[in-house]
This record gives structure tokens, sequence and C-alpha cells, in this order.
């Protein structure tokens, strides 16, 4: 019994505990400029560069329509992946039996 008591008491401190800290944030957001400094917090550096991302389905629909990308790899490199490639399969088929 001892034991249910002392958890009920720890939940109860815990939940007010909480609410004092969800009232405390709440009052600070209620001010502009404390609203003001709470997004800052929360956004990035304005200074960072957005990255240039791939979409997904630009490669899908490059694929379907057979455009080649924009940065092709020179002969010579192709040439040597697609020597790589063959070995690669070379090897496979040779260790299936």
């Amino acid at each position: 019994m001892a034991y249910l008591i002392l958890l009920l008491l720890l939940g109860a401190g815990g939940i007010t505990r909480l609410m004092l800290a969800q009232r405390r944030r709440q009052s600070e957001l209620q001010t502009v400029e404390g609203f003001r400094t709470s997004l800052e917090a929360i956004s990035g550096p304005a200074t960072m560069e957005a990255s240039p991302t791939v979409n997904r389905f630009d490669q899908r629909r490059a694929r379907a329509t057979g455009e080649r990308p924009s940065s092709a790899l020179d002969p010579e490199r192709r040439a040597a992946a697609k020597a790589r490639i063959e070995e690669r399969r070379a090897a496979r088929r040779n260790s299936l039996g």
C-alpha cells in the first residue's frame, strides 16, 4: 500500500512539474519577442544554402524516356566501369558453377 501511495505522489509531482513548465513556455510565447526568439531557436542558420537534390521522380522519368543524365562519364572511365561490371558478372557465373 505504501508503494502505491509513493507512486501516486511521484506521478502527481511529475505532472505538476510538466504543467508548470508548459505554462511558463506558453506565457513566454505570448509576447512577440518570446515568440520570435523561439522561432529563431527552432530554425537553422539563415546563411545555409540549399544543396541541389535529385528528385526520384525525375530519375524515373529519365529512365522511362531514355534520356541521359547531364553528368556523363568520360569515355575512359565509362570503359573502365564496363570492364569492372563484366569482371563481376564473369566471377559470379564462375562461382555459381
